[in-house]
Formats: structure tokens, sequence, C-alpha cells
């Protein structure tokens, strides 16, 4: 693969990945892999279906047994081609295009870089390059054009005043939610426990039959019995301080508006989110695996962490529920405040004639909520 267009390829997926100069022969062995090498050249010849192609630079995934989450695999990282369809992208990725080449024809491989191939980068996680491309390249865009009305065709003022309304409404509720997923809780996970169980504790985690963990290594349950402990005092103080209106009112100054009340409701909502996404992970289920098999064996295999174990698991239960109740009532509230969005943005920016007619539409929207609501 000594060809100019495969070695330019590589050296901008070097740069991408801050090898630089010094890491471009590594990238080409990597491409040399037999099931690289046939994807990158059925894509350069033109017999895929694809006009894309990705280059990762990453640590493979474990196998992945039943629902549970993918987990990296030990070793360094290699290279994987792909056309996105299987492979999860993990870290920055390269991307090439074929531009203005028909289906079947290949890309010119003897010179080092053209119009026919173009090069980009992905970043690992999508929704952040999308917040960044709407805030940064998109709505930029359309606010300056909002006087041309040649670029806009026939859509008239209101028109043009309500895409870019919405525009701006999708790019503030995904970084809102970008926020969210770190704004909320981290559960302390169980790679993170510290003594002498602590590079072994996935393992267990990966074995078939809980119950064996227990008969196998009785100081087990203590160490997990001390994680749910903080996992209900994080999530009980959460929903306790979430509630607190006065930190929503804070992102509006002393003039909170009609959405003040639904931003509240779809942060709440969002980050309880948050909580019940990471129960749902490999190591929390392990978690709630092994101290529910301490409940099952007898009392001879696990005398001094049985009773501990039942009171921390009743506890839980009852946090489960408030999480979702809480989720639930934050669900709802999203649900039916929603429906007086179109009636809330005259009130925002319309004139005072066309405040006034939204008013009854808004007092019947009301009314609606109200009486679905009892």
């Amino acid at each position: 693969m000594s060809q100019p267009r495969i070695r330019w390829m590589a050296t901008c997926a070097s740069w991408a990945w801050g090898l630089g100069d010094a890491g471009v022969s590594s990238v080409i062995d990597g491409l040399q892999e037999p099931s690289n090498k046939k994807k990158l050249m059925t894509f350069l010849e033109g017999e895929t279906k694809y006009d894309h192609i990705f280059l990762y630079r990453q640590v493979p995934d474990l196998p992945i047994r039943g629902d549970a989450d993918p987990q990296d695999a030990s070793g360094p990282p290699r290279i994987v081609v792909t056309f996105g369809e299987d492979d999860r992208i993990k870290s920055k990725a390269v991307y090439f295009f074929r531009s203005g080449i028909a289906p079947g024809k290949p890309v010119k491989l003897e010179v080092a870089c053209g119009e026919d191939l173009l090069v980009g980068e992905a970043s690992g996680n999508p929704l952040e390059s999308l917040d960044t491309v709407l805030a940064g390249v998109l709505l930029p865009l359309i606010h300056t054009t909002m006087a041309d009305t040649e670029a806009w065709g026939q859509c008239d003022g209101e028109q043009r005043s309500e895409f870019t309304t919405g525009m701006q409404r999708i790019s503030n509720e995904l970084t809102e939610a970008l926020k969210s997923l770190t704004g909320g809780i981290e559960l302390r996970g169980v790679e993170d426990v510290d003594g002498m169980l602590g590079d072994k504790l996935m393992q267990y985690a990966a074995m078939a039959s809980y119950q064996e963990i227990v008969k196998e290594n009785p100081e087990v349950p203590l160490q997990f019995e001390g994680l749910l402990d903080n996992w209900c005092r994080q999530v009980e103080q959460y929903l306790e301080e979430s509630l607190d209106y006065s930190a929503s009112s804070k992102m509006y100054g002393n003039d909170p508006g009609p959405r003040t009340e639904l931003d509240f409701w779809m942060q709440r909502m969002q980050k309880i989110t948050t909580i019940t996404e990471q129960l749902k992970s490999r190591g929390c289920r392990a978690v709630f695996g092994v101290l529910h098999a301490v409940t099952r064996v007898s009392q001879d295999v696990a005398p001094k962490s049985r009773q501990v174990v039942f009171n921390t698991l009743r506890r839980w239960k009852q946090i489960d529920i408030s999480i979702t109740e809480a989720f639930n009532e934050a669900k709802d509230n999203v649900k039916y405040l929603s429906t007086l969005e179109k009636f809330i943005e005259p009130l925002y920016s319309g004139t005072p004639v066309t405040i006034a007619d939204s008013l009854p539409a808004v007092m019947n929207a009301i009314k609606m909520i109200h009486t679905i609501a009892r």
C-alpha cells in the first residue's frame, strides 16, 4: 500500500490522532491488516454502496453477552476501518468521502490528494459535534441572512422568524441535554472500589452466577453494600435538592418568564434519566446481582453481611420507587407544559397586539391542561 493517495490518507489520520509524521508508518501498517485493507480498497475502487469510510484508532470492544453495555478490551489501541454500521466510535475518527465520482469508478491512487476524496474529523461524541455545528455555524448563518429575502425564497418574515426561533430552541435544548449528562450525579462505579479487590471486581461482574461470587469471595458483598449505601445517600440528596426552584430561577435572574417552569421540569427529567441510565450499566447490575444473591444463599456463607445487605436493599427499594415517581412527575409536567410552547413564544418576541391576540389561546390551553391533569 505504497500509493501516494493511501499515504496521504494515513498522514491525515496520524495528524488527527496527534501522532504526527512519526505515526504515519504505524497507521499504514494498521491499514494493511486483511479486514482493513479489503474495506479500504473496495471503497477506493468504488465497489461498495458507501460514499464514505471511517478510520478509528481505539481499543476494541469485548464480546457482548446479552444486553450488556459494550466494554473496552485490554491492550493497545488498533486501527479500525469501518463504514460506520457496526463498530462503536469512542474517540476521534477520521472520515473520507468520495466526491464527484460515479459509483464503480476508482479514486486516483497515483496522486497524493485531489477533489475526488474529501477528508474530515468526527468526534467521539456526535451530540457535542452536532451542538457545535448548530450553535457555531448554522444559527449564525441563519441570523446573518434574515434580512436577505432573496436567500429565503418564498418565505415571508413570519415564517423566517418562526424557523429561526425553532432552530434556536433545538440548539438550546441540545445544549441543556449535554449539560444534564454531566451536570447530574455520577454514581461511583464498581471499577472505582479501592482495596485488594479493585482490579478483580469487573471480572466478578462478568461471572455468570452471582451466588458463586458470594460463596468464593465473602468479602465482596460488603464492598458492594458500601457502594449501594453511597448511591442511596447520593440519590436521596439529589431528589431533595433538585426540587429547589431557586436554582432554576437563577438562570433567568430576577425576571423569570413563562418558559421557566417548562425548562425546570425538562432539566429535572433529563438529570433523573442520567441516574436511570447509569443504573442500567453492567457494573451497577453486578452490584444488585451480588447483593440479591446474598439474600438467597445460606446464612453460613455470609453471616456478617446478610442482615446489612437486607437493610440496604430495603432502603434502596424505597429510593427506586422515589426515582420512578420523580421521573413520571417530571415527564408528565413536560408533556403538558410543552403544549404551551407555541403560545408562549409570542409573549417573548411578539408585539403588544400579537401578545393580546395570543392570550385567549394561552388561557384555553391552560384550561385544557387543568382539566386533563385532574
